[in-house]
């Protein structure tokens, strides 16, 4: 199989798990954690909260993260280290139709993000126009001044809807790096934020939740 759907189609006892898929390159097989619970979504990205290691560099370089590494195959921050796979380097050869980013804390669901994957990159994915389902009722409509994964000053995966002096910055989702620039950044640690209403919300005094992991799955 090349992907968690492809197993899921072919066996009626699967569960969320490690399982092994075949590169649609090299035909080398490797281990993936599959979530089974939504139909067979492919991890392909981890990042941990509290890591020193800029993620959005792991995401882009042409190298994988902890491939083999069983401990990473998993929703939860125990393995202290992102994960990448060779699935996001071989993105147009794969060609996933849809892309999920899930936040997780204490290996919980608590976000959920649907991307229309087709005919995309690995950078172009994340972006408002390919947004296909979220649980923030003005995210489509809204104005945002960030939506990416580059982000910029250290914040990535990065859906911001405006600047007005650091008290005043109001967005979505973050992962960003501690103190670069704004007194809601003042930690010790990498940090993933994002907004728990239906709404943007500002990052200092707004609802705002943390959590431990941001997956991105395919299909």
């Amino acid at each position: 199989a090349h992907s968690c759907r492809e197993i899921a189609k072919w066996r009626s006892d699967v569960a969320n798990d490690i399982y092994y898929i075949k590169s649609v390159v090299t035909g080398d097989s490797f281990p993936v954690y599959c979530d089974m619970a939504h139909g067979g979504y492919t991890m392909v990205y981890k990042a941990v909260s509290g890591v020193e290691a800029d993620v959005y560099e792991v995401w882009k370089n042409n190298g994988v993260a902890n491939e083999e590494e069983l401990q990473a195959l998993n929703t939860n921050n125990v393995f202290k280290s992102h994960y990448k796979n060779r699935l996001v380097n071989e993105w147009r050869e794969y060609r996933p139709k849809e892309v999920v980013v899930v936040l997780y804390k204490g290996g919980i669901e608590v976000l959920r993000l649907v991307f229309d994957g087709h005919l995309s990159n690995n950078l172009d994915w994340f972006s408002k126009e390919r947004l296909a389902f979220s649980p923030y009722t003005d995210l489509k409509t809204s104005s945002t001044n960030h939506f990416s994964i580059s982000g910029e000053q250290g914040r990535h995966f990065y859906i911001n809807r405006n600047y007005g002096g650091c008290p005043n910055d109001v967005g979505w989702l973050v992962f960003y790096t501690p103190g670069i620039v704004c007194s809601w950044e003042l930690t010790t640690d990498y940090k993933i934020k994002y907004s728990k209403s239906s709404h943007a919300q500002n990052w200092k005094a707004g609802n705002v939740g943390e959590a431990d992991v941001l997956a991105v799955f395919v299909d």
